[in-house]
């Protein structure tokens, strides 16, 4: 079975709650990329850390045709239980997970026709992983990545190698990505889009996908990581979208 992680699916969960509607608005890239990823693969998996990927999906698509494809187990949906964001203590910083507890499966409204049938198959075609745990396998990884970044300073390393310190979070803040992030000018919007295309390919791994469509804002953010991982000194211009 040949599988795809496609992190271009998900509303990406942001703190302001409007992620649904941005992603909505969407709509049209949506269908194109989820048409895409069934022509070529056997499954689809969708991150979504609540299910209003799931109730997105379902207004653009409509009910029937998210039916089916749930059920002839064509999408499925990987839950991440809470978000990830660049935390700032009142001490030393780091980019880490946060214990947001986004919404749950009441976000699919009483409106539809089988709203007993949908939850019942969202469960079912659903796995859940804390969210600490693939931050907790890749932050390393993306300490590394940003390292090799042209917004890299030294001066952002810490002695624990656990931690970086990065210019621009108020004391007891969360940045986390979403609108106004731009990863090629805030180095922490760029740790935070490392992170994120670095949780998208442990869980690929994790669950067997030969093929990842990431979210990450940035879109060649994979010549950040090539070098590094093949031993390749040179540039690769490259852009990173399905592979």
């Amino acid at each position: 079975m040949f599988r795809i992680l496609a992190g271009n699916l998900s509303a990406t969960f942001n703190l302001d709650g409007q992620h649904f509607d941005r992603y909505v608005a969407n709509q049209t890239a949506i269908v194109r990329s989820l048409c895409d990823h069934l022509l070529l693969h056997d499954q689809i998996f969708i991150l979504t850390q609540d299910y209003l990927t799931a109730a997105g999906l379902i207004r653009i698509l409509g009910e029937r045709a998210v039916l089916a494809l749930l059920e002839e187990e064509r999408i499925r949906f990987i839950r991440m239980r809470g978000a990830f964001g660049y935390v700032r203590g009142t001490g030393p910083k780091a980019y880490r997970s946060t214990s947001q507890s986004p919404q749950d499966m009441s976000v699919i409204g009483s409106e539809y026709k089988e709203r007993e049938r949908i939850p019942q198959l969202l469960m079912r075609q659903s796995s859940e992983i804390p969210m600490e745990v693939a931050v907790d396998a890749t932050h390393l990884d993306t300490y590394a990545d940003l390292s090799r970044s042209s917004l890299w300073k030294e001066k952002h390393r810490l002695p624990n190698p656990e931690l970086i310190a990065l210019p621009g979070a108020k004391k007891m803040g969360v940045r986390v990505i979403g609108p106004g992030t731009d990863a090629t000018k805030n180095v922490i919007d760029t740790c935070l889009a490392l992170g994120l295309m670095n949780i998208e390919l442990y869980l690929a791994k994790r669950f067997d996908c030969e093929n990842v469509s990431t979210a990450s804002p940035i879109g060649d953010i994979i010549a950040l990581k090539l070098p590094r991982l093949t031993g390749e000194q040179r540039p690769i211009t490259r852009s990173f979208g399905a592979f």
